[in-house]
């Protein structure tokens, strides 16, 4: 429900935006890696299945073209214990859920600076 949430308000922020959803981390990674997409952002759950925000960063950080991707983590509630190993694992920015439709297109003002952004998002 969430990234049905998150994808209506990708597509009103920037109606131009190319949105690939993922189940979790690992699928994540072969959706990049199959069909060679290099996504402006990528959104993550702090605690995917398979493989937590902080394992996926640490992924990603090591494939050369997606090491300056910004990576914004997506968390429940504050996780102030998490939030140096996020950041020392190269996370770019950590929002905060719930939030309605409104809070999500603030949100997502930060990122999206033109129409043709590409987004994954697990």
């Amino acid at each position: 429900m969430d990234q049905a949430n998150f994808v209506r308000a990708v597509t009103h922020a920037a109606p131009g935006t190319i949105c690939f959803m993922a189940p979790n981390a690992l699928d994540a990674l072969s959706i990049i890696r199959d069909n060679t997409i290099i996504p402006d952002y990528i959104f993550v759950d702090l605690m995917m299945p398979g493989l937590n925000a902080i394992e996926f960063l640490r992924l990603i950080k090591q494939i050369s073209v997606l090491k300056d991707i910004p990576v914004v983590v997506h968390a429940n509630q504050p996780v102030p214990d998490r939030l140096v190993d996020l950041k020392q694992a190269g996370a770019f920015a950590i929002h905060f859920r719930p939030y309605d439709h409104r809070g999500i297109l603030n949100f997502l003002s930060l990122y999206f600076h033109n129409d043709k952004t590409r987004v994954l998002m697990n």
